[in-house]
């Protein structure tokens, strides 16, 4: 009774740096992840992609071509994946074949 939210998550993508042997499914996807100095990422695929290489991707170092996080999670995705983002530097709308009532926002 005390919590304000849920998330509907998994399977993790990375997990410290690696990733695990996941079930091959290509749909949209979304997820959230931490690089090594705790930032936040929050990701949407414009299109299908393969689970496995959405993984290998967040995992991989920046120097290599990924993004290089430590950790990640696969949200709720298919036909639900979605982000919209807009600040002064930047605005991201990537649609959804659903419209989903709910959001998470994050506030400074």
């Amino acid at each position: 009774s005390n919590y304000q939210f849920g998330l509907q998550a998994g399977p993790r993508l990375v997990i410290d740096g690696s990733t695990p042997k996941l079930k091959n499914e290509n749909s949209p996807k979304s997820a959230i992840g931490l690089d090594a100095e705790g930032n936040i990422y929050l990701i949407a695929s414009e299109g299908f992609i393969e689970i496995n290489a959405l993984a290998k991707i967040l995992a991989t170092p920046e120097s290599s071509g990924g993004v290089g996080l430590s950790q990640a999670l696969n949200l709720d995705g298919g036909s639900s994946t979605q982000l919209f983002h807009q600040s002064a530097k930047l605005k991201v709308n990537i649609a959804s074949f659903n419209r989903v009532p709910i959001g998470v926002g994050f506030f400074k």
